[in-house]
């Protein structure tokens, strides 16, 4: 049992995680229970016919257009009142592991689950500056990136040569799966370093999840040629950043 749980790619992560879902379920009992439960009442959105705070998180992990916009609203919410942090957390659990689960090989599962926790908390604070509709997917694409970028930079400073062990990558991928997954591995590396968070997002968002760049474009309040230009710009920096670490 333990070893198979060791060699799982997606178990740092599921651990990282269910500190979120352990503290809810705590705070979905008695007195706390009660409290969390009055203010997510209070907010006026659809509870979904739950009757306690993990029933609505359980259910609002469902991805689908109107869940995605109803946790949109909850994780704004979560902003500004601390009760809601582990409620939303445990509703967004699957759109991180499916970030996480994209990329073939982690540096440093321990560092990197603290440092995904933190950032998740990090990121949480700015989610209201993006469309509701949009709030789940940049929460775990933005978080899981910079959360990869802090944990890369941190083994670079400690460690001289850092080894990938086979066990991070996963079994029988496609040739398409393999294309994704050099993309992304490039993406994760020029985070932080030549494009911003919310460079990444976009191409994340548009290349890989395959989201209309109108649709982008619209829910971020700019043309479809500023997207288009945005987008442009970014994969011109990360080009460049591949040419350079080639050349090395």
């Amino acid at each position: 049992m333990n070893s198979q749980a060791s060699s799982d790619p997606m178990a740092h992560t599921t651990a990282t995680m269910s500190l979120f879902t352990r503290d809810l379920e705590l705070n979905s009992a008695g007195s706390s229970g009660r409290k969390l439960w009055g203010v997510i009442e209070s907010l006026g959105f659809d509870t979904l016919g739950a009757s306690r705070p993990l029933d609505l998180a359980l259910a609002l992990q469902e991805a689908t257009s109107e869940r995605d916009a109803l946790l949109g609203h909850y994780l704004g919410a979560a902003t500004t009142e601390p009760w809601l942090t582990s409620f939303v957390m445990v509703a967004v659990t699957p759109a991180v592991a499916t970030v996480v689960a994209r990329c073939a090989s982690f540096i440093g599962r321990a560092a990197f689950s603290e440092e995904l926790q933190i950032t998740l908390l990090e990121q949480l604070r700015t989610i209201s500056d993006h469309p509701a509709e949009l709030r789940r997917r940049w929460l775990a694409t933005s978080a899981v990136a910079a959360a990869r970028a802090a944990t890369r930079r941190s083994v670079r400073r400690s460690v001289p040569t850092v080894g990938i062990p086979d066990d991070f990558d996963f079994a029988e991928l496609t040739e398409d799966d393999r294309h994704v997954e050099e993309l992304l591995e490039v993406l994760w590396l020029a985070v932080g370093t030549v494009i911003t968070n919310d460079e990444f997002v976009l191409i994340d968002c548009t290349r890989v999840w395959g989201v209309e760049l109108s649709w982008m474009a619209e829910r971020y309040g700019i043309s479809y040629d500023a997207a288009r230009m945005q987008r442009t710009r970014a994969e011109a920096k990360v080009r460049a950043f591949i040419r350079a670490e080639v050349s090395r």
